[in-house]
């Protein structure tokens, strides 16, 4: 690699977050000639609808029988790993694949180091653009499971619409929290 020098006058504080948010879609795998946009939405929805079936499949086992409340307790907790486990796995694929654009390489310096941009200021966009796509991606993952399995657990019980959305909203901070943790290790 090449040692880069920043000229000492650089003095401007834009950010650069889209065009390094734009730098993780360019890939050997994607023709450069392809709609970008048109590939998020493929594999967002790709993502939503995975986990949609799988959650849908693996909480059918609820609605189908009464349970008590602990019989649900213990029953669920094996579903429960099993989604914090998959987000967490998904998330650190996606940071593994993206680890390498947190460098600033050749191409980077060769169109930065004219202008008049600080070299802190690249590095912190390049990570405002990993940290949104990690949060993208945490939320893309575990929105649906999170919305979805607690209704259908205790779909037998009566509940209140606030305890309702209590568990929901624990399952899902539990989830971006697990899929967080295995994103930034």
């Amino acid at each position: 690699h090449e040692l880069i020098h920043w000229r000492s006058s650089n003095k401007a504080g834009f950010s650069d977050q889209p065009a390094d948010f734009r730098r993780f879609l360019e890939n050997d795998l994607i023709s450069p000639d392809a709609d970008r946009l048109q590939l998020l939405v493929v594999v967002g929805a790709s993502v939503i609808s995975t986990t949609l079936f799988i959650t849908v499949f693996l909480s059918f086992k609820y609605a189908a029988t009464a349970h008590t409340p602990g019989q649900l307790a213990i029953l669920a907790l094996n579903d429960r790993f099993f989604y914090i486990a998959f987000s967490m796995v998904v998330l650190a694929l996606v940071a593994v694949a993206q680890w390498d654009s947190l460098v600033v390489d050749v191409r980077d310096a060769a169109i930065l180091e004219p202008l008049p941009v600080r070299p802190g200021t690249v590095r912190r966009a390049k990570l405002a653009a990993v940290a949104i796509l990690g949060g993208v991606a945490a939320v893309a993952i575990n929105i649906a499971p999170s919305i979805i399995f607690p209704w259908l657990v205790v779909f037998g019980t009566r509940l209140r619409v606030v305890d309702m959305v209590m568990l929901m909203v624990a399952h899902l901070t539990v989830a971006v929290a697990a899929s967080v943790f295995a994103y930034l290790t």
